[in-house]
C-alpha cells in the first residue's frame, strides 16, 4: 500500500513539476497581432484592383495578410546584449513595423501593445521583435544551439487557431530527420531544418521548438515554421543557429547601412541586368501601399505574363514588388545600356540617380526592417508603370458598351431617330455591335408628271411623315488614344461600316440599307462604371426604296430617296 501510495504521489509530483513548468513557459511564449499602422486602410486599395483585375485568390491572400487581427506565435529570449527581446517567423510579422504581444499568464492576457519589429532576415523565415519599454515581465528561454538527435523527444509550443482565436498548446513529439534540406525553407547550400512529430497547426508558426533539460527546464532549439499538409504529424522548424547568426553576424536592429550606398545602388542596377534575380528583396513594403486602385491595375495589365502566373501562385505582395521592380528602369528598351549615375546620402538612406542617354530616373531609398529598400522615386507613379507599348495606345476595360443616341438628318429628308445600341470591344480596335432604332422622316413626295412612268400619280408636292424601326448590325475600328499623364481620359477616332433593315413607311414592309460611320469619341474612366463616353459621327446610307439598279436620278423636289446623311450624337456607357 505504502510502495502504490509512493508511486501515485511519484505522478503527482511530476504532473506538478510539468504543469509548473508549463506555467512558465506562458510567461515566456506569446501570440502576436498585427499593430493598426494605417496599412489595412491602404491595402484596401490593392485587394479592390486585384480582385478587379480576376486574381480572387490573390486578393484574398492580400486581405488576409494585411486585415486579420491574430497571426501567429513567438518566444522571448536574451539577445547577445542581454535584451529581452521576441523572436518569431518572417511571414507572422508580414510588413508590420509593429505588432502586439499578448502573453497569458495566471488566466489573464499580459499585452505589449506596438511593439517595434527591427529585424527581419534575407536568407530564412525569421524575425525579431522589441519590448515598447524595459519594464517587461516576461521570461527568457534559454537557447541550444546544438541540433537534437533522431529520435529524441521534442516539445511544441504556441498558439495555434480555434475558431479563428488564438488558443494556448502545448504538443510533444521526436525529431524524425534532424537536417532536411529544400528550396522551400531556404537556400539549400547554407540552410537545413529540423523535421519533427509534436503537433503544430496554423498559428504555431514562430513558436518554439523545446527539448528537455533535467526534469524541470526547456531549452529552444528551434522555431516552428511550417507544417506539411500532404503528411500527418509532419512539422518543420529552423534551427536555433539561425538566431545566433542573426545576432552575431547581422544587425539586430536597422542601422544605417549609407556608408555601402554605393555598393547597394550597383548591385540593383547589377540584379536588374541579369534577369534572373528576384528583385522583391529591393522593395519595400510603403511603396507598393502607396500605390492607389489604378495604380495597381495599369502595373498588374502592363506586366509580364510571367509576373501575371506568379500573381496567382505566390504571395502577392513579392510579386508585386516584382512587378514594380521591373518598371524602375523602364527608360529604354535596352536595360544594359542604364548606368548608374550618382549615389547622395542623407539621414535616413540615400538617392541613387541612372541615366540612359537624356533620361533620368532617381530612387530614393530608405532603411527600414528589411534594411535599405526603394520607397519611393523622383518619377510618377504612371510614369513608371507606363510600358513603351501603352504609350499612345489607352487600352479599354470594358467588353461591353451601351450606346444611347439621335440621328439629326443632314439631307433634304427631315426627322429624327433614336436609337439604342449594345455592342462589345476586343483587342483595343475591334467593335461589333446591334443598333435598334426608331425614328420618323419628312419626305418631299413628287409632283405633277414627276413620277408617272412609275405608277405614281400627277399631283402636288406633298410632305409625308414617315415612321419606322431600324435594325442594323455595325462592325469596324476603333483607335483609342490616351490623354494626359493620369490616362483617365481618352479619345477615340472610328470608322464603321453598317447593314440592316428599315421596317415600316412609304407603303412597303421592309427595305435594306446599308452605309459607314466615321466618328470621335471622347471618354472618361470612371469608378462604378468602366468609362463614360459622347460622341459625334457622320453617317452616310443608301436604302433600296426602289430597285438600285435604276436612274439614280430620282429626286423630287431635291428629295433623294435613296441616299441619306446624317449626324448622330451618342451618350456611351461601358461596362
Amino acid at each position: 500500500m505504502h510502495l502504490l501510495n509512493r508511486i501515485v504521489l511519484s505522478v503527482f509530483v511530476f504532473s506538478l513539476s510539468v504543469l509548473a513548468n508549463a506555467a512558465n513557459l506562458r510567461e515566456s511564449v506569446c501570440y502576436i497581432q498585427k499593430s493598426s499602422d494605417g496599412s489595412t486602410d491602404k491595402s484596401e486599395q490593392i485587394v479592390d484592383a486585384l480582385r478587379e483585375n480576376s486574381y480572387i485568390n490573390a486578393s484574398k491572400r492580400f486581405k488576409d495578410n494585411y486585415e486579420h487581427g491574430f497571426s501567429g506565435s513567438g518566444f522571448v529570449i536574451k539577445d547577445s546584449n542581454g535584451k529581452l527581446i521576441v523572436v518569431t517567423n518572417k511571414h507572422v510579422v508580414g510588413s508590420f513595423k509593429h505588432v502586439d504581444l499578448n502573453f497569458e499568464v495566471d488566466g489573464a492576457t499580459v499585452k505589449y501593445s506596438h511593439c517595434p519589429v527591427f529585424y527581419t532576415s534575407q536568407n530564412v523565415d525569421l524575425a525579431f521583435v522589441g519590448f515598447p519599454s524595459e519594464s517587461v515581465k516576461a521570461i527568457p528561454l534559454p537557447i541550444n544551439a546544438s541540433r537534437p538527435k533522431d529520435g529524441s523527444e521534442v516539445w511544441s509550443v504556441g498558439f495555434p487557431s480555434l475558431d479563428h482565436a488564438p488558443s494556448w498548446q502545448i504538443g510533444k513529439g521526436i525529431v524524425s530527420n534532424n537536417s532536411v534540406k529544400n528550396e522551400h525553407f531556404g537556400n539549400v547550400d547554407s540552410i537545413s531544418v529540423i523535421q519533427h512529430t509534436a503537433q503544430i497547426h496554423f498559428g504555431s508558426s514562430g513558436g518554439p521548438l523545446l527539448v528537455k533539460k533535467g526534469e524541470d527546464d526547456y531549452e529552444v532549439v528551434g522555431i516552428n515554421t511550417w507544417k506539411a499538409i500532404f503528411r500527418e504529424n509532419t512539422g518543420f522548424s529552423v534551427p536555433v543557429e539561425e538566431i545566433v547568426k542573426a545576432m552575431n553576424n547581422e544587425p539586430t536592429a536597422a542601422a544605417s547601412n549609407t556608408a555601402a550606398s554605393n555598393k547597394i545602388a550597383k548591385q540593383f542596377l547589377d540584379d536588374a541586368k541579369s534577369g534572373n534575380v528576384d528583385m522583391s528583396k529591393y522593395i519595400s513594403d510603403e511603396y507598393v501601399l502607396s500605390l492607389d486602385k489604378n495604380a495597381v491595375s495599369s502595373l498588374i495589365k502592363t506586366s509580364s505574363t510571367q509576373r501575371k502566373s506568379e500573381l496567382r501562385n505566390e504571395d502577392p505582395m513579392t510579386v508585386l514588388k516584382r512587378m514594380l521592380a521591373d518598371k524602375l528602369l523602364n527608360l529604354n528598351d535596352d536595360i544594359n545600356k542604364v548606368e548608374l549615375e550618382s549615389v547622395v546620402d542623407d539621414a535616413d538612406g540615400f538617392k541613387s540617380a541612372y541615366t540612359y542617354k537624356n533620361k533620368k530616373s532617381e530612387l530614393i531609398w530608405k532603411n527600414g526592417v528589411e534594411g535599405l529598400q526603394i520607397a519611393n522615386s523622383s518619377a510618377s507613379v504612371n510614369d513608371i508603370i507606363k510600358d513603351p507599348s501603352e504609350s499612345i495606345f489607352f487600352e479599354p476595360g470594358w467588353t461591353f458598351q451601351l450606346d444611347f443616341g439621335t440621328q439629326l438628318p443632314m439631307t433634304s429628308i427631315s426627322g429624327n431617330h433614336f436609337m439604342i445600341m449594345p455592342s462589345i470591344t476586343f483587342g483595343k480596335i475591334g467593335f461589333l455591335g446591334w443598333c435598334l432604332g426608331y425614328g420618323w422622316d419628312y419626305v418631299h413626295m413628287p409632283g405633277k408628271g414627276e413620277w408617272s412612268d412609275f405608277g405614281i400619280d400627277d399631283g402636288p408636292i406633298t410632305e409625308r411623315k414617315e415612321k419606322h424601326i431600324d435594325l442594323n448590325y455595325r462592325m469596324g475600328v476603333q483607335f483609342p488614344l490616351a490623354l494626359g499623364a493620369s490616362r483617365k481620359q481618352f479619345v477615340m477616332p472610328f470608322v464603321l461600316g453598317s447593314a440592316g433593315y428599315e421596317l415600316g413607311g412609304f407603303d412597303y414592309e421592309s427595305a435594306f440599307q446599308a452605309g459607314y460611320h466615321i466618328g470621335l469619341r471622347y471618354g472618361w474612366k470612371m469608378e462604378k462604371v468602366e468609362a463614360l463616353m459622347i460622341s459625334a459621327e457622320f453617317h452616310r446610307k443608301r436604302t433600296n426604296y426602289f430597285d438600285w439598279d435604276i436612274d439614280d436620278d430620282m429626286d423630287a423636289d431635291g428629295c433623294d430617296l435613296t441616299r441619306h446623311s446624317y449626324l448622330e450624337i451618342h451618350l456611351s456607357v461601358g461596362f
